[in-house]
């Protein structure tokens, strides 16, 4: 029996979109500028200056399409040579840690993630934060850290040390979703915040029901059993761990 295509993971719809808006944040162009610059063989100009173009970029923001990563062609390599450093956001350390599940964290190469992660955030984390100067695993008083710093590899690396650790405490999923609920509302996240937390919902099950009416992002009061119930149907064990009055709220 022959089989169809292998579908694309959904997270890569989301690595895509928060390149796409992250570049057009950190340039200053619109998607269909950044086109045309970027791939000018993909657009036709007509007479009176009308411009006919595939609006690829729009579709990368949107959760449509996702872009070639390889050669000389590649929006994403290209993009690096006009805007130096946009492609970390597409290498970031988020895509990989998505993916890593409790049966294969003993595996996890914990120096390249060390190594490939933005330079500012570990430089930030390295002295007081982390469990180990030179390993990427934060301590307690890193993670409630990690959630006032921009960047997503900080919030990739909080939940790194989540899947990494033997239990999950309440504390843990109230502060994945308190990196969300800040971000949520600044550009780059904030240009394609929909897809990414509709996406996120689904691969990173530790953040907890974001969207719909049971969604924290736009009822907090639901966020306190959001946090209680997403550990407890974690699959893992569970440590409830929370401060000040916690539980008085559910």
């Amino acid at each position: 029996m022959r089989r169809g295509p292998k579908e694309t993971p959904k997270i890569e719809y989301a690595r895509a979109a928060y390149w796409g808006c992250n570049l057009s944040y950190i340039s200053g162009q619109s998607f269909t500028k950044l086109e045309r610059l970027l791939t000018p063989w993909a657009v036709k100009k007509r007479d009176g200056g009308v411009f006919i173009q595939p609006y690829a970029f729009k579709k990368y923001a949107t959760g449509q399409r996702i872009p070639e990563s390889e050669g000389d062609q590649s929006p994403i390599n290209r993009a690096e040579k006009y805007f130096p450093g946009s492609i970390a956001i597409y290498n970031s350390i988020l895509w990989d840690i998505v993916g890593i599940e409790a049966e294969n964290r003993c595996q996890v190469d914990l120096k390249d993630i060390y190594r490939r992660a933005n330079p500012e955030v570990i430089n930030y984390l390295k002295n007081d934060f982390l469990l180990d100067k030179s390993k990427p695993v934060l301590n307690e008083l890193g993670k409630f850290e990690v959630r006032l710093l921009k960047h997503i590899d900080a919030f990739a690396l909080l939940l790194l040390t989540i899947r990494l650790s033997e239990t999950i405490t309440i504390q843990d999923i109230h502060n994945l979703q308190s990196w969300l609920l800040f971000n949520v509302r600044q550009a780059p996240f904030s240009m394609c915040s929909e897809l990414l937390l509709s996406i996120f919902e689904e691969a990173i099950p530790e953040v907890g029901i974001m969207t719909g009416p049971l969604g924290y992002i736009s009822n907090r009061q639901n966020r306190p059993t959001n946090s209680v119930v997403t550990a407890l149907t974690s699959g893992r064990v569970v440590t409830m761990e929370f401060g000040g009055g916690f539980f008085d709220k559910i």
